[in-house]
């Protein structure tokens, strides 16, 4: 509901040139998105998992990477309807939007794979390299946004101010996301190792 309401609202706010309201439903997803990681994570972080064992390593990679497929598809979705519904017109806004779909489709296939409790990618190897690629996304999404803020991008009269604010809402949204999933990560895989020593 939320990826929904704030894409629609920033169609209608681009097609009026509300670049304050374009950015104001950008950012309330932002907040929806880390408000509800933190949710789910703030009590692995704070008392360690209440599952034993694997299930809360696993539990945490698992929602965090819906989120992470969740915020791709907020970008997806806000950068082709934008560009398609709104009267603005950028030509690389379909090559960013599809290649933002791609990988949500590929981070739900990866999520859907984890979930079968038989599934390979629930060894404590596959969860390691999962959460050091989110790691790596982290830094990406942050080399991204500093490029944003230091270049001017974001001031520009072209009608890429809506990708610019697009990409500046996702790479704050990855960043603190990947940030939350490592930390969370590394939470849960501590008190497993604290398990297996007792």
């Amino acid at each position: 509901m939320a990826l929904v309401a704030s894409v629609l609202v920033m169609v209608f706010a681009a097609a009026r040139d509300a670049r304050a309201i374009f950015a104001l439903a950008a950012t309330l997803f932002v907040v929806q998105i880390i408000f509800v990681t933190l949710r789910i994570n703030w009590p692995l972080m704070r008392d360690g998992p209440a599952q034993s064992k694997e299930g809360a390593v696993v539990a945490s990679v698992l929602c965090n990477s819906v989120l992470t497929g969740l915020a791709y598809a907020w970008g997806a979705a806000a950068m082709l309807t934008v560009y398609s519904l709104s009267g603005l017109s950028w030509r690389h806004g379909w090559q960013y939007g599809a290649a933002m779909a791609l990988v949500a489709i590929g981070v739900f296939v990866y999520t859907r794979w984890l979930s079968a409790d038989n599934s390979g990618l629930r060894t404590p190897r596959a969860l390691a390299a999962v959460t050091s690629l989110g790691a790596l996304q982290g830094l990406g999404t942050i080399a991204a946004l500093a490029f944003l803020l230091l270049s001017g991008k974001l001031a520009t009269p072209k009608s890429d101010w809506a990708a610019n604010d697009i990409f500046l809402a996702g790479s704050v949204t990855l960043a603190l996301l990947s940030l939350i999933s490592v930390l969370s990560y590394r939470k849960a895989q501590l008190a497993l190792t604290r398990t297996v020593h007792r």
